[in-house]
């Protein structure tokens, strides 16, 4: 009986403790307070767009009802791989150096506690459509059209020191400008060699677009036919190369490549050779069409249609490597025997450059 009853006093003992252990741990759930589920932040990318230039800029933003934002960042997900986004960490951004297609950006919105969401924009670049502001098909005889050119003048510069201001030298054959270069003797002119070229100076000037023109031209040793433009305002920025250049195409000599090139004061070193240059093989016999994309932000330059290169302005550049914003005027000429293509064996005289025709649009 004494054993029984010891038995029974730890069983109540035991039963009291799992009693007063449940009462305890139910007061410790209700002293410490639940903390509140992380409510998502939203993400807006902004609406879809349909454009016809290069840039755009994208709308974005986020918000978060119970914290902070703590980034954003901006992501192609789909579409061409030529972009370039300017802030890809900031709500709005331009995307700068688009092509043609439908582009998918994504918007990622992360708030102060990790949560993330996305948000996605579609934008949609179509073809510039160009209206033609300048066109000369040459289809005339004689003397070209003095309303739209001149002839080049004669000067110290490699490819100026034969220009010859006759129709001897620029002229018009029925359907192509002819742009000659030969050693012929001329009376009251002592010089061993005479060239021909012409300009656009003073008459036509334009600040970005569409400049194509179909060529074709002989090789030879000393030979340097060019299709280029140089600045209306000669020193806007300083004294060659610093207020620009665009070489659409150069050739010299015997080479089976034509030369496209950018200077400016940053690309361009102290002997005149630039760091911004392409070669690309072209169609000797026969004629090419040789042009270049000149936009706010990027020159492009192309070959038969063909895109070749690109030359894109630099982020907070200064005119040193844009001095592109200014009006630019379009040279052709059929130059040679100094500077860069070296002297010109006469035997492979003469030289010529047929233009079939020149087209400028905006």
């Amino acid at each position: 009986m004494k054993n029984r009853i010891s038995l029974k006093k730890i069983q109540n003992g035991i039963l009291f403790l799992s009693v007063m252990s449940l009462s305890l741990s139910a007061c410790s759930k209700e002293d410490t307070p639940v903390p509140p589920e992380n409510k998502a932040p939203t993400a807006n990318a902004g609406a879809d767009q349909t454009i016809t230039v290069n840039t755009v800029t994208l709308n974005g933003s986020g918000t978060d009802v119970d914290g902070t934002i703590k980034s954003y960042e901006w992501l192609r997900i789909d579409g061409p791989t030529q972009y370039s986004i300017a802030a890809p960490t900031q709500a709005q951004t331009a995307v700068n150096n688009l092509t043609q297609g439908t582009y998918q950006f994504v918007l990622i919105v992360t708030d102060n506690l990790g949560a993330k969401v996305r948000d996605t924009v579609t934008v949609i670049v179509n073809p510039k459509v160009w209206t033609l502001v300048f066109e000369d098909n040459f289809n005339a005889t004689g003397n070209f059209d003095t309303s739209k050119w001149s002839y080049c003048s004669r000067n110290n510069a490699s490819w100026a020191k034969y220009l010859t201001s006759t129709s001897d030298f620029a002229s018009l054959d029925g359907s192509n400008l002819l742009l000659k270069m030969d050693n012929k003797t001329i009376s009251n002119d002592a010089v061993p060699y005479h060239s021909g070229g012409i300009e656009t100076n003073g008459k036509v000037a334009f600040t970005y677009g569409k400049v194509e023109v179909r060529a074709k031209f002989t090789q030879g040793q000393g030979s340097w036919p060019a299709i280029w433009m140089m600045p209306a305002t000669p020193n806007a920025y300083g004294s060659w190369p610093n207020s620009g250049e665009i070489d659409i195409m150069e050739h010299v000599n015997n080479e089976n490549v034509i030369h496209q090139t950018v200077h400016n004061g940053a690309v361009t070193n102290s002997s005149g050779v630039s760091s911004v240059t392409k070669s690309s093989s072209y169609i000797a016999s026969d004629y090419n069409t040789y042009g270049i994309i000149w936009q706010e932000n990027k020159i492009e330059f192309y070959l038969n249609g063909v895109l070749t290169s690109t030359y894109n302005k630099p982020a907070n550049a200064t005119s040193a490597q844009w001095p592109f914003d200014k009006p630019f005027y379009l040279i052709l000429n059929q130059s040679g025997g100094a500077g860069w293509p070296g002297p010109i064996t006469d035997s492979n005289l003469p030289f010529q450059m047929q233009v079939d025709w020149v087209r400028i649009s905006q």
